[in-house]
């Protein structure tokens, strides 16, 4: 199941400010008023300062569904591309927690969906030890987060029950974003799509978006 979840939990910043405002398209034409209000509404994980981060467990939804023949990854790609994402947060003091899904899991979890061999990965690239948590939930997580340092980073294992737990951190106050079309349809076939603060079919945009790059259709709209 893909779960493309953006959380900031932890401090009073949550994700809703991270998401764009409305925008308004009238004959295929945006005006560049309308346009200047969206780019002001938006920002992105370089918008928060030590000051927001420095101690705080920022959870972020990764997109480390790599492809894998038995334990040993053949492209890394995706898991290169957050890296810069990642390291800021810890260059900054935060207590990075990476979510991410792998495969699709039938009925929980299953050994060859494991996002294990991804930790020694991202390892390398950061140039920190990538603690490997036991599941998503539970004793054992909280047992992990509980030993983490300012910087440290601890890679969530690959399983359904993060659905469960975003919706539940949602009705206490945080902000959940899902994107992607198996995400959504995760979510919808869990009966929890009400329960989340924002869903998107755009699984790879709404990260985009989140890490400040410029959308090419929001380019094209204000060129026109």
């Amino acid at each position: 199941m893909q779960f493309h979840a953006a959380l900031l939990a932890g401090f009073a910043v949550g994700s809703s400010a991270l998401m764009t405002g409305p925008s308004v398209i009238h004959q295929s034409r945006v005006h560049h008023s309308r346009v200047a209000d969206v780019e002001m509404a938006k920002k992105s994980v370089g918008d928060l300062t030590e000051a927001d981060l420095k101690g705080k467990k920022v959870l972020v939804r990764c997109d480390l569904n790599v492809p894998l023949d038995g334990k040993t990854i053949t492209d890394d790609t995706r898991i290169r591309a957050s890296i810069p994402t990642v390291k800021y947060l810890m260059d900054n003091g935060a207590k990075v927690l990476l979510s991410s899904h792998l495969g699709r899991p039938k009925s929980g979890p299953e050994d060859k969906f494991s996002l294990g061999p991804v930790a020694p990965r991202l390892t390398e690239l950061l140039g920190k030890e990538v603690t490997m948590a036991p599941d998503c939930i539970g004793e054992g997580v909280a047992e992990c987060v509980g030993k983490m340092a300012d910087g440290d980073v601890l890679l969530l294992e690959n399983t359904f029950a993060i659905a469960d737990t975003l919706a539940e951190l949602t009705g206490s106050g945080c902000t959940t974003i899902i994107g992607g079309g198996d995400s959504v349809a995760a979510v919808e076939k869990a009966g929890l799509a009400e329960k989340m603060s924002h869903i998107s079919t755009g699984g790879g945009a709404s990260l985009e978006l989140l890490e400040g790059k410029v959308l090419p259709g929001v380019a094209a709209l204000q060129e026109a």
